[in-house]
């Protein structure tokens, strides 16, 4: 949609001037990964957070947001859209960290993570299993 078509252009107009970019969005595995890979030269850090289907069912239930946003609808599509793989991580290229938000998270290790994985670039996975100030 739009919104999409924007977080892309705007990601590729700040990369083109050499800065660096989060683009954060619900992007879908397999229809996101063109747009992304089209951007221009850049080191990419794919944080995918996930979390079991009731938990996230829960949190969708338990938000104050606008009407406009069809919470409703998107507790109906949850169960299929994480069964079909939308939800997975992305196919590209790059860092990808995998986050389970089913626990607390250290917003300071997740940090530290991605500054590690965009100073020396490498294709592979790293799966924070539980993130807390203690450590990763």
């Amino acid at each position: 949609g739009a919104a999409y078509a924007l977080v892309f252009a705007g990601a590729a107009r700040v990369l083109r001037a050499g800065q660096p970019v989060i683009a954060e969005a619900n992007f879908f595995r397999g229809s996101a990964e063109p747009e992304l890979a089209a951007l221009p030269s850049h080191r990419l850090v794919q944080v995918h957070c996930s979390a079991p289907l009731d938990l996230l069912v829960e949190r969708y239930r338990s938000r104050a947001r606008h009407p406009g946003h069809n919470d409703g609808d998107q507790i109906d599509e949850l169960a299929a859209r994480l069964a079909s793989g939308a939800h997975d991580p992305l196919d590209l290229d790059g860092e990808l960290l995998e986050l389970d938000t089913s626990a607390p998270v250290d917003a300071d290790a997740l940090v530290a993570h991605v500054e590690s994985a965009l100073s020396g670039y490498r294709r592979g996975r790293k799966r924070i299993r539980q993130a807390t100030r203690t450590g990763v």
